[in-house]
């Protein structure tokens, strides 16, 4: 990935997340119609199968791009809910968790 701020940078693996979900969902959808018209499954499927695994993978290496790039930013994870939050924040903003100071996030 090119230099860019960790705003712009957290933006960017954000929305290629959601483009990758919105795929997914698309995929999930046609193995839907394609059951629902009593297609033949197993052959029909195969490759729908093998691009959703790949858009699996994806997602999981954009997740992990996107932790360390809020991780960067100076954000934490909340022990509660696992909402990110600020390093410093004293309360989730998600859960209302009160932040443990003994208690890396």
């Amino acid at each position: 990935m090119p230099d860019m701020s960790p705003n712009v940078e957290l933006e960017a693996i954000t929305e290629e997340i959601r483009k990758l979900n919105a795929r997914r969902t698309v995929l999930y959808a046609g193995i839907g119609e394609k059951l629902f018209s009593k297609a033949k499954a197993v052959q029909m499927f195969r490759s729908t199968v093998l691009e959703i695994g790949d858009i699996e993978v994806k997602l999981a290496a954009e997740q992990k791009a996107l932790n360390a790039a809020k991780k960067a930013s100076g954000q934490a994870v909340c022990t509660v809910c696992g909402t990110w939050i600020a390093q410093r924040a004293k309360f989730c903003s998600n859960c209302g968790a009160k932040v443990d100071e003994d208690c890396p996030l």
